[in-house]
């Protein structure tokens, strides 16, 4: 299977327990929220779901369409503890597997490179982080599995993170800045960090798990979605309780896998869980569907500069012809591709927006282009000023 012609999607939420207030039942899917019509409709768009905190006691859970993966904490509580479960989409599930964690807060799954037409396959992993105390009372480091894991699937492929980690990390990068190699041997392998965009983050607050993710981004090149992508550019909360709202719930990618991601959500609330579900979109990189025979086109284009902007002629009617050719269907498609594209960066956003502007102005204004006669007319009034001003100098040089 070649999925290069559709959008991968993949949604996280710590879904706060998986049982609602219907009967009592054994837990089938008939007594939980995924029952729910609102919360069913949703989540069968997409073709992964990573849930946190579900709260199971056993791993019976099903969803109508999709293999699932649960993990479950023994505990002797009524309610479960924690509890990952991952959901995916029957007709993938011959590219997706499941692979070994040593820890019940993680599920890794292995997306076959095949998948999307990719060049490395996808180590995926949904993550929840307990609270520092909560993983000191059980005698548990999660990040510190975590960050093993990690490495070992690095060497693999691609890595794509999501989840509650339960970490704040403000607006600190996740990289090195201004990175170099300039003092290393030749024959050091090490791999510098590329300029990363400054990431936005509601959330301002930076606590002790922050800085551990941040620094586990750092060693392995892994990079914060939030507050970065195409659909949440402002860095929404993630977290809203009666004590204040908070960003804790996270995607973290491999910076290589970056271009092959579309963009990247904050859902909106809902009153089953304290938490925002996030999504992204995954899509075949475009580099690899260009034909070995096919021109290289560069992935980002300049921004135009001053002078290659026209002039136009704006009169009593302009007005109307502009706001007139902008509702016209045809502009309208130009604009909806342009919000729903990816943008390699913002001058490249900037250089396409005034593509789009400056089209619509040639279809119905006139333009004042300058002509090679005037071209040629200032070219002699400049020649003739340099000569007054060298006759000027060479003359008081002459006097003194």
């Amino acid at each position: 299977m070649n999925n290069q012609n559709n959008v991968f999607n993949i949604i996280s939420w710590n879904i706060q327990g998986l049982k609602t207030r219907l009967k009592p039942t054994k837990q089938t899917i008939s007594n939980t929220k995924l029952n729910i019509k609102s919360i069913k409709s949703k989540l069968s768009k997409f073709d992964i779901i990573c849930l946190q905190e579900t709260w199971a006691k056993d791993e019976t859970l099903t969803f109508q369409g999709y293999t699932v993966y649960s993990t479950v904490k023994n505990t002797v509580s009524k309610r479960g503890q924690a509890g990952v479960s991952v959901l995916i989409r029957d007709h993938h599930q011959n590219f997706v597997s499941r692979i070994h964690s040593d820890s019940p807060n993680i599920i890794w799954c292995r997306l076959d490179k095949q998948l999307l037409g990719l060049q490395a396959d996808i180590f995926l992993a949904a993550v929840y982080l307990p609270p520092l105390q909560s993983q000191r009372k059980a005698g548990e480091d999660v990040i510190s599995i975590l960050e093993k894991e990690i490495y070992k699937y690095l060497t693999q492929g691609q890595i794509l993170l999501l989840g509650d980690f339960n970490a704040r990390t403000g607006t600190l990068n996740d990289f090195i800045e201004n990175d170099a190699d300039d003092f290393l041997t030749i024959h050091n392998t090490y791999n510098r960090d590329t300029h990363c965009p400054k990431r936005n983050n509601a959330d301002y607050t930076i606590n002790k798990v922050g800085r551990e993710i941040l620094r586990l981004c750092i060693g392995n090149r892994l990079r914060i979605l939030n507050g970065r992508l195409t659909g949440d550019l402002d860095g929404k909360y993630t977290c809203y309780q009666t004590n204040g709202a908070s960003t804790v719930d996270y995607a973290l990618a491999s910076e290589d896998l970056i271009k092959t991601i579309l963009g990247f959500q904050v859902q909106a609330l809902t009153t089953y869980s304290d938490h925002c579900p996030i999504s992204l979109k995954l899509t075949p990189s475009r580099s690899h569907m260009v034909k070995d025979n096919a021109p290289r086109q560069p992935l980002c284009k300049a921004a135009p500069t001053q002078k290659n902007f026209e002039k136009f002629l704006w009169k009593t009617d302009s007005k109307d012809k502009f706001l007139s050719a902008l509702s016209n269907p045809n502009v309208q498609r130009l604009f909806d591709s342009f919000n729903s594209e990816h943008h390699a960066s913002v001058d490249d956003e900037i250089s396409q927006f005034n593509q789009i502007i400056n089209s619509v102005a040639k279809s119905c204004l006139a333009t004042t282009r300058k002509t090679s006669k005037t071209i040629k007319k200032k070219e002699t009034l400049v020649r003739s000023h340099l000569q007054t001003i060298k006759e000027t100098t060479t003359t008081i040089s002459k006097e003194n």
